[in-house]
């Protein structure tokens, strides 16, 4: 059985394949807007014949109210104009059908498929080439990703804090390497140290400088013991035959902080290389031959690529080579209860993927926790809801659902890679790092390893901060979402019901060019596509737009809308290029249509058809 109802009246009621034979109609929505396109019209009379009985009966009414009665000529809605010709009787097949072609869109046949493809095609590189920002983000996105990944990525690090403990004089009395003299060995070798790659502080003990690298202010920290250059020189002196002293003396102490492991060794690469030069300073004179300073292997030119070559030519292929998936998304329901459902979906599957990584990772592997595990569970969930609310967020700003798709891509990336979890801060460019201390990722990742690495607690301020500022981020997102739920842009009506009797006009494309281009009335028409969320809000309006109508005598605007997905050939002839779109046809006027920009809002849409009526 199918029931219709309108102003909470029972209209019609019986199985549908009798509704089909009583209408004439092959679809199922044909006879249910005809039946209530019947209902409005003796509605109409029934209002009036209502308003004649009281007066009659003593009563008076106001003249406000039954102004519309008063003309001899019925009042009916613009989209009736085609309809109250003939009356529709649904027990007479013979006035079954609804005058003109207007709702005879089951007669066209279907396109070849060579020919909706290349409608497709045209159709979307001039909705391309129209939204040029779009076009150009889209461009030059890939090569973006590849630059930022090569920026970010596989670059030496750059001012690395070291400390240095020098026994052999008193170092209380030195600030700046400078100062150091070199007639002693530990600050001949301190000032072979690259600038640009570590920078020295002194301290006046290994306690100092171990405290130091618990506080994380140095990655590391080097000890030379008491008389070190002598020490050295007689190491040099009597070789093989030195005595324990004298090797122990000579022999320089590191201690680093490997928790940031790549960082630890590139450190201990430069210490190297810079303990290289250092011995061939001291073999260079006339008595020593430098080459005996020299290690017994030799690094010889490379086969391919060169010596000084980074990690930025190894991670390029891989970012350039990489894609992303695209996929649609289709949407029929309210905002509401779309946040709700994914809300509570994702807070699920977030909740099972962290367990199983933790089981992963901590349980079948050798990754030690040393923090809480609590601490650390909240930390990754709270980040994954982070990327749930930015789920959230990125429609708000796009207008269709591949703009945030491709938004999305483009901000993962990045983030990822320039917040420091597939390379350390210290290794990127001086402006990529602060640029990188304002994503999400950054403060999650750092304060995840102070958690597992160092056992770090929330008594900590860098475990504080950087889950303060997780849940500064995830609250933006919230109130946005929020803000956009109350006021989503548009009347408030749009969610609220509206009489199905003000359905409007379907065209086609055989009636788009019967009754518009040579027209005596003007049209209003919604494109749409039966898929896209935002149609529907329109299609709210839309019909409320031709109930408002549907008292006003003058019976001059036809309210129709076309759907894109069918009439593909039509809406490219129109140069329709995003849905919705709406446009106003002016009676003589432009054949293209007049195209509505203003936001979705009824009044806007009424006030737009009144000033181009003019």
């Amino acid at each position: 059985m199918i029931g219709l109802m309108g102003n909470g009246r029972l209209l019609y009621e019986n199985p549908p394949g009798t509704l089909l034979r009583q209408t004439g109609s092959r679809l199922l929505a044909d006879a249910v807007l005809q039946v209530y396109q019947r209902y409005e019209s003796e509605d109409s009379n029934y209002y009036c014949r209502s308003l004649e009985q009281g007066e009659s009966a003593g009563g008076k009414s106001d003249s406000t109210l039954n102004h519309n009665c008063d003309s001899t000529e019925p009042k009916t809605s613009a989209k009736m104009m085609y309809a109250k010709k003939d009356s529709l009787n649904l027990n007479d097949e013979s006035s079954a059908k609804i005058s003109g072609s207007v709702q005879n869109v089951k007669t066209l046949p279907q396109p070849p498929a060579s020919r909706t493809i290349a409608s497709l095609l045209k159709r979307n590189f001039i909705q391309m080439m129209r939204n040029p920002w779009y076009l150009s983000f889209l461009l030059i996105l890939p090569a973006v990703q590849v630059l930022a990944a090569v920026v970010a990525i596989g670059g030496h690090p750059r001012h690395l804090n070291v400390g240095a403990v020098v026994n052999e004089f008193e170092s209380s009395s030195i600030s700046v390497l400078n100062s150091c003299p070199e007639k002693f060995y530990s600050c001949r070798y301190l000032k072979l140290i690259p600038d640009s790659d570590v920078r020295v502080h002194f301290y006046q003990s290994e306690e100092k400088a171990i405290e130091a690298t618990k506080q994380t202010e140095i990655a590391a920290f080097i000890t030379f013991p008491e008389n070190f250059t002598a020490h050295m020189k007689d190491r040099i002196l009597f070789n093989n035959f030195a005595e324990n002293s004298t090797l122990d003396g000579s022999q320089i102490e590191l201690r680093r902080d490997m928790t940031d492991t790549l960082v630890a060794l590139r450190l201990t690469q430069v210490l190297m290389e810079t303990l290289q030069k250092f011995i061939l300073t001291i073999f260079d004179s006339p008595d020593n031959d430098p080459r005996l300073g020299m290690l017994p292997l030799n690094f010889s030119d490379p086969i391919y690529g060169s010596k000084d070559i980074s990690h930025q030519s190894y991670i390029a292929a891989g970012i350039i080579v990489s894609g992303t998936m695209e996929r649609t998304l289709v949407a029929g329901v309210t905002k509401s209860l779309v946040l709700s459902g994914e809300l509570i979906t994702q807070a699920v599957i977030l909740t099972v993927q962290t367990a199983l990584m933790y089981v992963i990772v901590v349980a079948l592997s050798d990754v030690k926790m040393q923090g809480s595990f609590l601490l650390s569970f909240l930390l990754a969930y709270l980040n994954g809801i982070l990327g749930v609310a930015l789920g959230f967020a990125l429609p708000l700003i796009c207008k269709r659902e591949v703009e945030a798709l491709l938004l999305a891509c483009g901000l993962i990336l990045p983030d990822v890679v320039i917040g420091g979890l597939c390379w350390p801060m210290e290794f990127k460019a001086g402006w990529i790092t602060y640029l990188s201390y304002g994503l999400p990722h950054t403060f999650g990742g750092i304060a995840m390893r102070s958690i597992m690495n160092r056992g770090w607690g929330f008594t900590h301020s860098s475990v504080t901060v950087r889950l303060g500022m997780h849940l500064f981020l995830l609250a933006i997102s919230a109130q946005l979402v929020s803000s956009q739920q109350e006021n989503p842009g548009h009347d408030s009506s749009v969610s609220e019901p509206v009489p199905l009797a003000s359905s409007v006009l379907k065209y086609n494309r055989e009636d788009f060019r019967k009754y518009v281009p040579t027209a005596t009335r003007h049209h209003y028409i919604h494109f749409y596509a039966p898929w896209c969320s935002e149609c529907k809000n329109v299609e709210r309006l839309w019909a409320e737009l031709a109930f408002n109508m549907h008292p006003k005598p003058d019976g001059e605007i036809i309210i129709a809308k076309v759907d894109c997905t069918i009439e593909i050939d039509l809406c490219t002839e129109l140069y329709i290029p995003e849905f919705p779109t709406v446009k106003f046809f002016k009676r003589g006027g432009d054949p293209l249509g007049i195209p509505y920009r203003g936001k979705v809002h009824l009044p806007s849409m009424e006030q737009f058809l009144i000033d181009n009526i003019g």
